[in-house]
């Protein structure tokens, strides 16, 4: 028998921390690893977990966000995300408002599940430099686990990776 578990939100088994909404059709979810993962559609339109709205306060402890498919725009919604080191985005993103990076000065890594051209189409707000600062991929797509222990990234159409742990 031949087992496949494919993780639906890159989270890979850790384990969930917190969640919340973030727009009328937008979550959030939170994960031990340091990995915030946003799903839904449209617009991821509030301070998601920064402290400054007296949400959940986790903003340091962020370390990735992954925003899935079907969420178009985000606005104020990584406050103070100062240890954030990596971001997918969705090539179904057309609008970054101003400022919605703007603490991420440690932002090393940008995902996109786009092409160049898709991206390069984004209306991206002022203060987010953090996005242009970090080395960008295009057509990313996450890491896929085949029994937790074969895993596979995507970067420009290609496999990048193919990991067979001990």
């Amino acid at each position: 028998t031949i087992n496949i578990n494919v993780p639906t939100e890159g989270t890979n088994n850790s384990f969930l921390i917190d969640s919340g909404s973030c727009g009328e059709n937008a979550t959030w979810k939170f994960f031990a690893n340091g990995t915030l993962v946003i799903n839904g559609q449209g617009a991821a339109d509030f301070d998601i977990i920064g402290d400054h709205n007296n949400t959940s306060g986790l903003s340091d402890q962020v370390i990735k966000i992954i925003v899935n498919n079907g969420i178009s725009s985000i606005m104020n919604a990584f406050f103070d995300v100062q240890n954030l080191e990596s971001i997918v985005l969705p090539n179904t993103l057309d609008t970054i408002l101003p400022y919605t990076f703007s603490t991420a000065n440690k932002l090393k890594v940008v995902y996109y599940e786009g092409t160049e051209s898709e991206w390069n189409s984004i209306t991206i707000g002022t203060g987010n430099d953090a996005l242009f600062s970090a080395t960008l991929y295009y057509e990313y797509k996450e890491p896929i686990g085949l029994s937790d222990t074969i895993l596979f990234s995507f970067i420009d159409g290609s496999i990048t990776n193919f990991i067979i742990p001990n």
